[in-house]
C-alpha cells in the first residue's frame, strides 16, 4: 500500500547501518515525510546491534544470506524483492549508502522504476576498480544512477564534477560516521554495555587494534599461494612474537573466509585477542 511522501532506506551490513543511522534519526524527525528502513539481512545480527539501542527497528528484512554466496547471488537475490517492494509502496526516494553490491542493487532496481536515489557518502574514488573489490566498481555505477549525491568532503564533491554530475545535484554533508559517533559517546549507558571486559591487558601494555576483512584481501586465484589475508595475518603473528609485551585486539568478521585462517594462523598467540565482531 503506497504512502504519502515515503522514504525508503535500504541497508544490509554494519557500517551501511552505522552510517545511515543519523540520517534516518533525521529523516524520522522530519513530520512531512514517513520514512522506513529495509535491511536486506547479510549481517542482521550486528545491524540489530547498531539501530536497536537508537529505537530503529527495521520494517522489512528481505533475508537474503545463504551460505558462501557470490556476489552475483546477492544481486539475483536483492533485486527481485525490491522490484515488488517499489511498486507496492510507489516510495518517494530511495536512500542508499556508499559502495555495497546490495546498496548498488538497490538503487539500480530503483532507477528502473524511475523512483529517486540518494546517494550518502557519494564520489569516493580509488580510481582502480579492483581496488577496492568491488566497492570502487559499485559506487562508480551508483552514481550513474543516483540524482542525489551526498558527498562527504569536497574531494568527493569535485570527483562527482569531473564526471559530469550536474553540481545542483551534489551536496557536500560530511561524514555521518562522525554523527553516529557523537550520537553514540552521549549515551554513557551503550559505553558501559559494550565495555570490553576480561581481557588480559594492563593499561601500560603497548596496545594494537585490528580491522582485517576485506573480500580483496581473502580472495586469490586458484592455484595461487596465500592470499593477501593470510600474508597480513602472518605479519601480524611475527609482530606479535617480536613485541610480547604489546597487546593485539583484533574482532574478528563473522565471514568464515576471515575467521578461519584468523584462528588458524594467529590463535596460538598469547598476546592475541580474538573477539567477536
Amino acid at each position: 500500500m503506497a504512502e504519502n511522501n515515503l522514504v525508503l532506506v535500504i541497508l544490509g551490513t554494519r557500517p551501511e547501518a552505522i552510517k545511515l543511522l543519523p540520517v534516518v534519526r533525521a529523516l524520522a524527525a522530519e513530520p512531512r515525510l514517513t520514512v522506513q528502513v529495509v535491511t536486506t539481512g547479510q549481517h542482521r545480527e550486528m545491524v540489530d546491534q547498531i539501530l536497536g539501542p537508537f529505537g530503529v527497528k527495521p520494517d522489512l528484512d528481505l533475508d537474503i544470506m545463504k551460505p558462501d554466496q557470490s556476489i552475483n547471488d546477492i544481486v539475483c537475490r536483492v533485486i527481485p524483492p525490491l522490484e515488488r517492494l517499489y511498486l507496492e509502496r510507489s516510495p518517494k526516494m530511495v536512500v542508499v549508502q556508499g559502495d555495497t553490491t546490495s546498496a548498488f542493487s538497490a538503487g539500480l532496481a530503483a532507477f528502473h522504476r524511475r523512483i529517486p536515489v540518494a546517494h550518502v557518502e557519494a564520489g569516493l574514488r580509488s580510481f582502480d576498480r579492483f581496488q577496492p573489490y568491488p566497492e570502487e566498481s559499485n559506487r562508480r555505477m551508483l552514481s550513474c544512477v543516483a540524482d542525489l549525491h551526498l558527498a562527504a568532503t569536497p574531494m568527493s564533491a569535485e570527483n562527482l564534477r569531473r564526471e559530469g554530475v550536474a553540481p545542483a545535484d551534489i551536496v557536500v554533508t560530511g561524514n555521518t560516521v562522525i554523527d553516529a559517533l557523537l550520537g553514540t559517546l552521549s549515551r554513557s549507558d551503550l559505553l558501559e554495555q559494550h565495555r570490553v571486559r576480561g581481557l588480559p591487558i594492563d593499561p601500560a601494555d603497548p596496545l594494537v587494534l585490528i580491522t582485517l576483512h576485506r573480500r580483496e584481501n581473502w580472495m586469490k586465484a586458484a592455484g595461487a599461494g596465500e592470499s593477501p589475508l593470510e600474508e597480513v595475518l602472518r605479519a601480524i603473528s611475527t609482530a606479535a612474537a617480536e613485541f610480547p609485551k604489546a597487546q593485539f585486539v583484533y574482532p574478528v568478521h563473522r565471514n568464515p573466509r576471515v575467521q578461519e585462517p584468523a584462528r588458524w594462523i594467529l590463535g596460538s598467540r598469547d598476546n592475541v585477542h580474538l573477539l567477536d565482531p
